[in-house]
């Protein structure tokens, strides 16, 4: 190119803006050629940045119910793993920042347990309201996984148990979308 005559030559400029849908399409692009070279790394960070883009593209448009749900959706699982690439972000969100909490409220929910921030309390609640987190985690445990111990449900424990297995199913499904980037095609 640099041996060619340039004199009097006319180079068309793209006056035309860059739209959120050219930014999707170019990593949507990038992504499906680093995927068929099995570059996975690169693979993972396209589409990240195809999901930002897509993110400002429908949220650039007008509010439907269709939208506000993908928008949600795709809002959550960066929050959670980063668009599917940790499953470290995942795990540690769902356990401690969602799971503990919710499972304190629950708690706080049940008829007969009351907050006692003693030391008998502390060894209370380590000792025999503890061990029965590992059950609360799991989406599809029984509402009353705490009857053998003499604990019963109150008026809200039905509330925050539906909303906790929302929550953590969601942190759960994005821990296992995470570890599936080494297997995805």
């Amino acid at each position: 190119m640099s041996s060619a005559k340039l004199v009097n030559t006319f180079f068309p400029i793209n006056q035309k803006s860059w739209t959120y849908r050219d930014g999707l399409n170019l990593y949507n692009d990038l992504y499906t050629a680093a995927n068929r070279q099995n570059n996975v790394h690169d693979k993972i960070e396209y589409y990240k940045a195809a999901q930002k883009f897509l993110y400002k593209k429908i949220a650039s448009e007008k509010l439907t119910w269709s939208n506000l749900g993908s928008l949600i959706a795709i809002g959550v699982s960066k929050q959670y793993s980063n668009h599917g690439s940790n499953w470290i972000q995942a795990a540690a969100l769902t356990v401690f920042i969602v799971a503990l909490p919710l499972y304190g409220l629950f708690l706080v929910s049940l008829d007969n347990i009351y907050v006692d921030l003693s030391a008998a309390g502390a060894h209370y609640f380590m000792s025999e309201l503890l061990p029965f987190f590992w059950e609360f985690i799991n989406p599809l445990h029984r509402i009353d996984f705490m009857k053998n111990s003499g604990i019963s449900l109150g008026y809200w424990s039905a509330l925050v148990d539906l909303v906790s297995r929302i929550f953590i199913g969601i942190g759960v499904f994005e821990t296992v979308r995470s570890f599936r980037k080494y297997v995805r095609s």
